[in-house]
């Protein structure tokens, strides 16, 4: 719609020059490219818009897949610190002795 309406100006604009028609033409044809332009930009943040909002829907990452640089290997995580385990109390603590009877 937008390509239609610029060509439409050219041509009534190249018409005007001719002596053809007369300014109002050419300025009602130059107010409908505008607002075909509008138009075709909230179109597109509406395209942008929708996509975030499928991709939060989706549980998707925000990484944009185009031209994106190859990921990392993934992290290994640290092995668990052995566990020793010992029958003796441990230096701090007091033994525990039986209540009073």
């Amino acid at each position: 719609s937008v390509d239609a309406a610029r060509q439409s100006v050219e041509l009534v604009t190249t018409q005007y020059e001719q002596g053809i028609v007369d300014f109002d033409r050419v300025f009602v044809l130059q107010l409908f490219l505008t607002q075909q332009q509008d138009q075709l930009a909230i179109v597109q943040g509406s395209v942008a818009q929708n996509l975030i909002q499928l991709y939060k829907a989706l549980g998707g990452g925000w990484q944009i897949r185009l031209n994106m640089p190859e990921p990392l290997p993934p992290v290994e995580p640290n092995p668990a610190p052995e566990t020793v385990l010992s029958t003796e109390p441990a230096a701090s603590q007091e033994p525990v002795s039986p209540p009073p009877a």
